[in-house]
């Protein structure tokens, strides 16, 4: 699909963008591995595993029970529940497709937020 340079272009590139807002993401953890090329075995890191978040809880010693995890997808929202941190679902035009996912297995979100900035408000105000 992409190559790891291609992927370390992409952050670097985030983190551009971030810093002209006075922030950036400190470590950028992905699984480089997709079942149907690598096999089940090596795509254990993909999502709805929680063992990237584990990693970086490990690397940067994080307590888990007050992190969160923002994403667009149904399985963010899985990992997240799996890593026992709160889960944050953002809007998208898929949005339904993702919450109907969500609900056929019995869960749901913390927190469904309009925009990223939405999803900061509501961690601001949990934190408090």
């Amino acid at each position: 699909m992409i190559t790891h340079s291609d992927v370390d272009k992409v952050n670097l590139k985030i983190n551009d963008l971030l810093r002209e807002q006075n922030t950036s993401i400190d470590v950028f953890y992905y699984c480089p591995f997709h079942p149907e090329i690598s096999g089940d075995e090596k795509a254990k890191c993909r999502k709805p595993s929680p063992a990237m978040i584990f990693k970086a809880a490990d690397d940067y010693d994080i307590d888990l029970s007050n992190s969160y995890l923002i994403g667009d997808r149904a399985t963010d929202i899985f990992c997240g529940l799996n890593a026992k941190v709160k889960s944050i679902l953002l809007y998208t035009d898929e949005l339904s497709d993702e919450i109907n996912s969500l609900k056929n297995e019995g869960k749901s979100p913390n927190f469904v937020a309009d925009d990223f900035l939405d999803a900061v408000e509501f961690i601001k105000k949990d934190i408090n």
